[in-house]
């Protein structure tokens, strides 16, 4: 047993004798750092949480026997590799010179060590935070203890922690530019988002207004479709394209005679009277050949009798058939679309919605749903 165990040893017997607390409790502080050294670090610790509890809660005032009593349990954690309690002690000291200002050499290894951890936990706003304080203490303990902290070993010098430093700064600008750059985009995409739903919104809302057109412009023909009043079929906007082809005659009669012209317009009345439009593979071809005709003269009729050409003419009777019957005929609305366009004599879904919206201007699944809206079926 060495001479300062017997001496701590000593003092603690002589101070409980005498009932002097803080005596006592001076002594197992240095006990503390005894078994610290000694390499105990759970008997060191054992004993400077009671040193702990004593100096802080009974209006003590003794900076230093505060500051080394969590300088040693600190120390005492670290020994047992407690890494977690060992910063939790550093870190109320760190608190306290802020307080008290109490400098003291051995802080350079709370702060070493404070660096350390942040660093290798990767938090590098801690970690700049302890390098700035204890570039400060460094300062002042080279002032006031300047031929101590000479002889003391030394685990950064000022140089190489002002590089870190300088480093780590920059390292938190660029992560702030990036977190900037970053929620700038945010901003920016949140910004174009909301712009292209009012703008859907609004779309929305004129589509839904083109279909409620539709639908009583529908409801309107029912009768003149199921007794086929009309000597000849008009579709929804047909009205337009004879704005267009009114003074039409004299062009036809130029490269087609009267005779055969009529002829041609007799059977397009018939093919769309009788719906024949619904079947599927029809072509210019096809159909000239039907009505006894050519292509060229068929062609020429359509475009200068209907205002368009033959795709354009064949598409606008299906979905003038389509938006009708889908307005009046329950049962015909309740089929799947894919189903609906073969009806419809197209080859596919995606080629009769498109076909729909270029005809009407509004989504064929925004008019099935003014539909059920306006009907409640």
């Amino acid at each position: 047993m060495d001479s300062a165990y017997i001496l701590i040893q000593d003092g603690l017997q002589e101070s409980r004798k005498n009932k002097d607390t803080y005596r006592y409790y001076e002594n197992l502080g240095l006990l503390g750092y005894y078994n610290l050294h000694s390499k105990k670090y759970q008997k060191a610790i054992d004993g400077l949480l009671e040193c702990e509890k004593y100096f802080f809660t009974n209006n003590i005032s003794d900076k230093r026997s505060q500051h080394y009593t969590l300088l040693y349990l600190g120390k005492s954690y670290a020994g047992l590799q407690q890494k977690d309690k060992a910063v939790d002690f550093f870190r109320k000291i760190d608190s306290m010179v802020l307080k008290t200002n109490y400098i003291y050499p051995e802080l350079r290894d709370v702060y070493t060590y404070l660096i350390d951890y942040y660093k290798e936990n990767s938090d590098t706003e801690k970690q700049l935070y302890y390098v700035e304080r204890f570039l400060k203490v460094d300062n002042v303990l080279d002032s006031q203890f300047r031929y101590i902290s000479r002889e003391l070993p030394r685990r950064y010098d000022t140089p190489e922690l002002q590089q870190e430093k300088e480093s780590i700064t920059n390292e938190l600008t660029k992560r702030k530019s990036l977190f900037y750059i970053v929620l700038s985009l945010l901003l920016i995409s949140h910004l174009l988002f909301i712009n292209v739903y009012f703008k859907y919104k609004k779309s929305e809302k004129n589509y839904k207004k083109i279909a409620q057109d539709l639908i009583l412009s529908a409801n309107e023909r029912r009768f003149d479709r199921d007794y086929k009043s009309e000597p000849e079929k008009e579709s929804f906007s047909e009205n337009l394209a004879a704005e267009n082809t009114g003074n039409t005659e004299d062009r036809t009669s130029r490269t087609i005679s009267e005779d055969i012209a009529q002829s041609i317009l007799k059977e397009l009345e018939l093919f769309e009277n009788k719906d024949l439009f619904l079947n599927k593979g029809i072509t210019l071809g096809s159909l000239a050949k039907k009505i006894k005709t050519n292509s060229k003269y068929l062609s020429e009729i359509i475009n200068t009798h209907k205002g368009k050409n033959f795709a354009t003419y064949l598409n606008d009777l299906r979905i003038d058939y389509a938006i009708s019957r889908l307005a009046n005929d329950r049962k015909f609305r309740s089929y799947k679309i894919p189903f609906i366009a073969e009806e419809l004599g197209y080859n596919n879904e995606q080629a009769f919605t498109l076909a729909f919206k270029k005809r009407t201007g509004t989504p064929l699944s925004i008019y099935l749903k003014e539909i059920e809206n306006m009907t409640g079926k």
